[in-house]
């Protein structure tokens, strides 16, 4: 795995093979590992991390993942501060992460999802477009939430 530094922002370290369109807003120490398509107009926060690969304990019962997995963050999107997105996720357009937001391997986002500050989306797991999760809840491996769903604060689905 090769992480070069850009001169896009300070302290950016970019995959060769990463996509990053000419209009993404990057702020300093992002991190985009291989495999990762931004769309256009994308955002990322001071610390975001995209396409990081699966680090999961020796003895998960997680499926096992390989590095480089496509991750799409779709057209302006926003990824808050320190958030990261596992590789193999996906994320819809519009779709609005808070900070220190973490998106695992294999979850899918619809379009104009918003996941509140220190918020877990678990692997497996499908959100509908427009569907809102506020700050600090956990959705836990294979859970589907319908689209236009609003979660409130602190809630653990498993």
């Amino acid at each position: 795995m090769t992480l070069l530094p850009s001169d896009r922002a300070p302290g950016l370290h970019l995959a060769p093979d990463a996509f990053v369109p000419d209009d993404a807003q990057i702020a300093p120490y992002v991190t985009i590992y291989s495999g990762v398509r931004l769309g256009a107009g994308v955002t990322l926060e001071q610390g975001a991390i995209v396409g990081r690969p699966q680090q999961i304990d020796a003895g998960s019962r997680s499926p096992r993942r390989e590095a480089g997995e496509p991750t799409e963050i779709g057209d302006g999107c926003r990824i808050g501060s320190n958030s990261v997105v596992v590789a193999g996720a996906h994320v819809g357009h519009g779709s609005y992460l808070g900070d220190h937001v973490l998106i695992r391997e294999t979850a899918l986002l619809g379009d104009a999802v918003m996941i509140g500050r220190g918020s877990v989306i678990s692997h497996s797991t499908q959100i509908g477009d427009r569907t809102r999760i506020q700050n600090y809840s956990l959705v836990g491996p294979w859970t589907f939430l319908e689209e236009d769903v609003l979660v409130s604060p602190r809630v653990t689905f498993l």
